[in-house]
């Protein structure tokens, strides 16, 4: 049986926000850690991961989102943060305005799709990873980085829409194809 690894998340489809966002990459680059970077086109926040599934589930999903309905959500994008206590593993971009419209987005994904048996892995926290720490040679250095982009505004994005992506994973990162997309009520 054919198994297809896909999740539920919006985009960042701005491009003068994604590159504020790439210039924080860069800036992290310059502390030295060693990092693995996400692609500006791949600037997302992960609504539901469904994991491997069967290729004849994904169909049910699709069909499934059809049912939801949001509206546009205006999000700010500020501030950063990181995974994993004080040796951080993963980098991000947070949601200042429009974290609770995304919140209550994310459960109306999950409730639409707990009847198909999904549920989801964690708890879902608004934010956008920029990168996966591999090493970090100097911990202060990172540390000041993130500290003086600690409130820093990337900008204002809308979502208006909720996609599914398919995640191939290959040596070079994941690619992304998008299966199926759902469009916010106007």
């Amino acid at each position: 049986m054919q198994r297809v690894r896909c999740f539920i998340a919006v985009w960042v489809e701005d491009l003068a926000v994604r590159e504020r966002i790439r210039q924080f990459q860069e800036a992290l680059v310059g502390t030295g850690a060693i990092l693995k970077l996400v692609n500006p086109e791949y600037f997302h926040t992960t609504l539901l991961f469904l994991g491997e599934i069967p290729a004849v589930l994904v169909e049910r999903v699709k069909q499934t989102l059809q049912g939801i309905r949001f509206h546009p959500i205006r999000a700010r994008l500020m501030g950063v943060g990181t995974f994993g206590g004080r040796r951080p593993r993963v980098i991000w971009v947070g949601v200042r305005e429009g974290a609770e419209e995304l919140k209550r987005l994310a459960a109306q994904v999950v409730n639409a799709l707990r009847p198909l048996g999904i549920r989801p892995d964690k708890e879902f926290v608004p934010h956008f990873t920029v990168a996966r720490v591999k090493a970090v040679p100097s911990l202060d250095r990172l540390r000041k980085v993130l500290e003086s982009f600690k409130d820093f505004e990337f900008g204002e994005v809308v979502f208006r829409k909720v996609y599914l992506k398919r995640s191939q994973l290959t040596p070079r990162g994941p690619i992304y194809t998008t299966l199926f997309e759902v469009l916010a009520v106007e």
